[in-house]
């Protein structure tokens, strides 16, 4: 299949790298800021055509599209929440106006496939001006309450939203995974979950470290990334929108407890600070195992060893 990516950041670099694993061809559209971290992650560049463009631009976008025969989109292409929080004019422009652009261009070509990568910032679990029930078995699902408690969230919902009539009007082949934090090995920037990363090469180097903890569902991006192609590739789906994740809540306690026992250190130059954030649950991802085939590889372990490997071969 030719599968169009666009954002050649961290999970887009991620998402390449399986697409040609599995013998797709790859169009990767975006600003190509960091080719070296790019290299790292997909490899041989030459095996993708590459496209320098804006989401914002249709006719660039359009273009690249009908030229390539792209018969699949899997569009991860945002202002992340940082981001978002200092521009939020910029952040609804790029992710809302540059999601409308990738399904305007799946309903004028052949490339009816969108694959969306979403958030569970969407959920009000996340949002500390509301009140919030939590769901009695601890599990959010795909229906929970979307009530966005930053720009970033709201911007992605209504990405989502606008996908949903995309697919009921117009006939496009929409889907939304609901992705949770996610980590692994990147050089560039990733947003929050560089900390992982960072104490990662903190601990290798004996560096100190200020950390605020975090408990979340963190998600390593090999997971994410195959989430992506699971979804590019399935059919005749019952649903549109899928939470992927891991099912439990971990914190970077937890992930320096890994690195102390891996490296046999006590890793007192790292410090974990308590601070005050809304709770976050786990979400249910038996949706995505039933209809996408979608079983996490990495559990929290595991995957931050992964980083830390990843660490040792890149920065150490």
């Amino acid at each position: 299949m030719r599968v169009l990516v666009t954002g050649t950041g961290f999970i887009g670099s991620h998402v390449v790298r399986q697409l040609l694993d599995r013998g797709d061809e790859v169009v990767f559209y975006g600003f190509f800021e960091n080719p070296q971290a790019i290299s790292q992650v997909v490899g041989d560049l030459s095996k993708v055509k590459q496209v320098k463009g804006d989401v914002l631009d249709l006719d660039t976008l359009t273009k690249a599209v009908k030229e390539n025969g792209v018969e699949a989109i899997v569009h991860t292409a945002a202002v992340l929440i940082a981001g978002a929080r200092e521009n939020p004019v910029n952040a609804v422009r790029v992710n809302v106006l540059g999601t409308a652009n990738v399904l305007e261009v799946a309903r004028l070509t052949d490339a009816k496939k969108v694959v969306y990568t979403s958030s569970g910032n969407v959920y009000s679990m996340l949002n500390p001006y509301v009140k919030y029930t939590p769901p009695a078995d601890g599990l959010v699902r795909e229906d929970d309450p979307t009530v966005p408690g930053s720009v970033y969230g709201t911007t992605k919902l209504a990405s989502e939203l606008l996908g949903l009539n995309y697919h009921h009007i117009y006939g496009v082949d929409f889907v939304a995974l609901r992705l949770p934090t996610v980590y692994g090995g990147w050089s560039g920037a990733m947003g929050l979950a560089s900390v992982i990363r960072d104490m990662c090469r903190a601990a290798l180097r004996n560096e100190p470290m200020t950390v605020e903890e975090y408990r979340s569902e963190w998600l390593h991006v090999k997971d994410a990334a195959r989430a992506c192609v699971l979804a590019v590739h399935a059919k005749n789906l019952a649903h549109r929108i899928f939470n992927i994740g891991t099912g439990t809540i971990n914190s970077l306690r937890e992930a320096l407890e890994v690195l102390r026992t891996e490296l046999r250190k006590p890793l007192d130059n790292i410090t974990v600070k308590e601070v005050q954030r809304p709770t976050r649950y786990a979400t249910d991802i038996s949706r995505a195992k039933t209809e996408l085939g979608f079983n996490p590889a990495y559990d929290f372990r595991s995957g931050v060893l992964d980083v830390l490997n990843w660490v040792k071969a890149h920065y150490v």
